[in-house]
């Protein structure tokens, strides 16, 4: 069984939880839970609570899974995804309400939680190619997303709670410039660690050490040598 972590947030306690692959479950003090790219293989999904908020970073199988969205999918489940997902959820089925984000653009979700804001921003591949030479991970494609949870309604603020889920990506320029909207310092950070889709290790390694998170979960990953990245990732970095 997969450990939880939890934080502190201005929306009180958050729990954590990497599912597997690129799937993290968030779930606020009052029960709200938002998925990213639920996938059926890594786990089972018919016992897991229903989502209030999905986030799908693109529609490679591993990330956008109806047979994982079946089970946690209900009338109150929203979407926040990548442009074209849209088309494949009405044609299986999901009826929902779906906000669909090009990189750059962003939204807010309000309740009686709070507010989240949702922030799309670029995930893409460089030098990891299909054999056509094109990357598996075009710019534009997909999405990486940043979550905040809001002290003050639609206001940044130094005391928001940022989360940067990196999608499908390499360590790509972006990340060294925080004016992107990748951010710098964010709370929590979740970086893919696969070849030859997303990074390497030593690629990991850079990318945790320019965005300095104050907590890193490696995601994505097929293995995963945590001695070499506890070794080389910055110390002021909690590597769970």
């Amino acid at each position: 069984m997969n450990s939880t972590e939890r934080f502190s947030t201005p929306l009180g306690f958050m729990d954590v939880e990497h599912i597997g692959h690129a799937c993290v479950k968030l779930t606020l003090e009052n029960g709200y839970t938002i998925y990213t790219d639920p996938y059926s293989e890594v786990a089972d999904f018919s016992g897991r609570p229903k989502a209030n908020l999905i986030l799908i970073s693109h529609d490679h199988y591993d990330h956008y899974d109806p047979k994982a969205l079946v089970h946690i999918v209900d009338e109150k489940t929203s979407f926040i995804t990548a442009p074209a997902i849209s088309e494949l959820l009405h044609r299986d089925g999901f009826n929902n309400n779906v906000k669909e984000l090009a990189n750059g653009e962003n939204c807010f979700v309000s309740g009686n939680f709070g507010l989240i804001g949702i922030k799309a921003v670029t995930a893409y591949n460089i030098n990891q190619k299909n054999p056509d030479g094109n990357p598996f991970h075009p710019k534009g494609y997909g999405n990486g997303y940043v979550i905040t949870l809001m002290n003050e309604p639609e206001k940044e603020s130094e005391d928001d709670f940022v989360i940067y889920f990196a999608g499908d990506s390499e360590f790509i320029p972006e990340m060294s410039n925080p004016e992107s909207g990748i951010p710098h310092e964010a709370d929590i950070a979740f970086l893919p660690k696969n070849l030859p889709y997303t990074m390497s290790d030593e690629a990991f390694v850079q990318a945790a050490n320019t965005l300095v998170p104050k907590a890193l979960f490696p995601i994505h990953y097929f293995e995963l040598d945590m001695d070499y990245l506890r070794k080389n990732v910055n110390p002021a970095i909690e590597l769970y």
